[in-house]
């Protein structure tokens, strides 16, 4: 069928083609009149109308990104992830999924919207006093104390990197005051960004009934944060010194064991009883640029580098991989 349409369009662009050249022709013989101003118009235009139409055909080949296309050889995986889903971070498309609109708890990954309201919300080096902190046990922290001042940008580092309640504890209560009105926040840009599976009852990650995402969303998500170069930067740090007012060093580490400041540049971990191991990664080499989400893993760094790794030798993308 594609080949008879093929056939059509090629048949009547020589007719056209003809028509257009018997055309030119008898404007040639034509003595100068009206009628030969108005078709010499029309060939005018029509020459115009091809010339921009190239254009424009032109530019939507720039605008659209192309999509990975699946090898003759390729086979098939499987994870033992609760929900999964990566995708090509250009174009969108899903390379791999396992029950990827499943609703589930994402422990930390909860953080990538907490900066991103954050980011919005406050300059970089506006100078915040840590609160009255009210962490759990077993959070991960920075280390931080009441009454100690820093930066924004060095508590989006403790927040991201370290993954520490207390500094989400300090932004949130410096952005509005309290956790509800903070999530309230988180829910109204989740709308925003078509995250229809997504719902936030607090800016840390903790278990809640009604805290939970999907691994589609949490790709959604990401593709967004990683738009924000500051935020995607320092989600591809292995280690940073934050410094408070006074001079104080915090040394925070980040947990994700797949950063290596080449290929793995991000982006979060999370981890809680309901929500087993979570991981956002994101891998970019050359053209070949993939979002990862392993939600309730046996293992989310080992199952995200092998679906990567499956996605690389199963997919070319165009120009060079």
């Amino acid at each position: 069928m594609e080949n008879i349409e093929n056939l059509h369009r090629k048949r009547l662009k020589i007719l056209s083609n003809y028509f257009f050249g018997i055309l030119l022709i008898v404007i040639s013989i034509l003595p100068s009149s009206s009628f030969k101003t108005n078709i010499d118009n029309f060939a005018k235009r029509k020459i115009a109308k091809t010339i921009d139409q190239s254009n424009i055909r032109d530019d939507i080949n720039v605008l659209i990104p192309q999509v990975p296309e699946k090898n003759i050889l390729y086979e098939k995986i499987t994870v033992g992830a609760k929900s999964a889903v990566f995708i090509d971070r250009d174009s969108g498309e899903i390379l791999f999924e396992k029950n990827m609109n499943s609703r589930l708890p994402m422990a930390s990954t909860t953080k990538l919207m907490t900066a991103l309201i954050v980011y919005e919300n406050l300059k970089m080096d506006e100078i915040i006093t840590v609160p009255k902190l009210t962490t759990r046990p077993l959070d991960s922290v920075m280390g931080i104390k009441e009454g100690q001042k820093f930066t924004t940008l060095d508590l989006l580092h403790g927040l991201l990197i370290e993954s520490g309640s207390d500094a989400a504890n300090t932004l949130v209560t410096t952005v509005s005051n309290n956790e509800n009105s903070f999530a309230a926040l988180m829910n109204e840009k989740a709308s925003l960004f078509g995250l229809t599976n997504t719902q936030f009852t607090n800016s840390i990650g903790y278990d809640s009934s009604g805290h939970y995402t999907t691994a589609y969303d949490l790709a959604k998500l990401s593709k967004i944060f990683l738009e924000n170069k500051l935020l995607s930067n320092i989600v591809s740090k292995s280690s940073y010194i934050a410094t408070s007012e006074s001079g104080e060093k915090f040394y925070l580490n980040n947990t994700n064991q797949l950063l290596n400041g080449s290929t793995y540049k991000g982006l979060k971990t999370g981890t809680t009883f309901s929500a087993g191991e979570c991981l956002i990664s994101y891998y970019e080499k050359d053209n070949q640029k993939i979002i990862g989400v392993v939600l309730n893993s046996p293992s989310r760094f080992y199952e995200s580098d092998k679906i990567i790794k499956w996605a690389k030798n199963n997919f070319t993308w165009g120009g060079n991989n």
